[in-house]
């Protein structure tokens, strides 16, 4: 028996990441004759960027099952195979997990404001009780034109 690889494959990384787009676990692939130690596949994933980008775009196709599996689950529950509370545990069980794996698409987070970008928080607290009306008047006008 040959021992496992460790020199860098693409073309064997590429085999596991098709695979694990199907929705075979990361696990059970490596077990397979001819494949990685799990040490390696993930020092791999660390170490090449072609890998690592590659990898991305895996765990966003198993988000895209996930949500293939909860219409499937849908469809289940409307021919009476399983029953609605079951049918909700699995439902919400797979929503959580596709966030996680995609969470651009089907995360919580709802960004309408900065099309991804990070935005500054411009937020400085004041003690007006403080201030004559013309410091006041003065700090409003230099906080609406930074914000312009």
């Amino acid at each position: 028996m040959v021992g496992r690889p460790s020199e860098y494959d693409f073309g064997l990384v590429k085999a596991i990441c098709i695979r694990m787009s199907e929705g075979e676990k990361l696990p059970e692939i490596l077990k397979g004759e001819g494949m990685p130690a799990r040490s390696t596949f993930f020092d791999w994933k660390r170490t090449y960027k072609d890998f690592s980008d590659l990898y991305v775009n895996v765990q966003q196709d198993k988000g895209e099952l996930f949500i293939e599996e909860i219409d499937e689950t849908i469809e289940d529950l409307k021919k009476s195979k399983i029953d609605p509370s079951t049918a909700n545990v699995i439902i919400q069980a797979l929503k959580w997990k596709a966030s996680k794996f995609y969470p651009k698409m089907y995360g919580d987070k709802v960004d309408i404001m900065s099309g991804g970008e990070k935005m500054p928080t411009p937020i400085t607290f004041i003690s007006a009780s403080n201030l004559s009306n013309e410091q006041l008047e003065k700090f409003v006008k230099s906080t609406i034109q930074k914000n312009e």
